[in-house]
């Protein structure tokens, strides 16, 4: 449970700092904003999901 937890806040907080960065360069248009958060969420969930496979096959071994 502790790992959800934190990796739900690493993800809130880059998430946070990334849409931040964008919106004070470029301002985007709320769509925009939807937009780059599902390819954020998107990518995240593979790398979270790639980064446990990875950590299992690691131990298996």
């Amino acid at each position: 449970m502790g790992s959800i937890k934190n990796e739900l806040i690493w993800f809130s907080a880059l998430l946070i700092i990334f849409l931040g960065f964008l919106i004070v360069v470029g301002s985007p248009e709320y769509y925009e904003l939807a937009i780059i958060t599902a390819v954020f969420t998107l990518i995240w969930c593979i790398r979270s999901y790639l980064v446990k496979r990875f950590a299992v096959l690691r131990l298996k071994k």
